[in-house]
């Protein structure tokens, strides 16, 4: 019997391919899943303290993934 898992809405991931998105052991999202996360976080965050303003997604989003991969 397989169990199925959801990663992201809409996109069914099988508990025997769940290893491949996981660290060995463990339930922990891979490395990438993380960074990717951390970047959305912190331009939502830039997003927020820039009043909110549309139209500077991508270049909050930049600077994110700069700052991210920074530190």
């Amino acid at each position: 019997m397989r169990t199925t898992t959801v990663a992201i809405p809409g996109s069914p991931i099988t508990q025997t391919d769940r290893g491949r998105h996981s660290k060995p052991g463990g339930d922990e999202p891979y490395g990438p899943v993380i960074l990717h996360a951390r970047i959305t976080n912190r331009a939502y965050e830039r997003f927020e303290r820039g009043g909110g303003l549309k139209g500077w997604a991508l270049h909050d989003w930049l600077q994110a993934e700069q700052e991210s991969r920074e530190s």
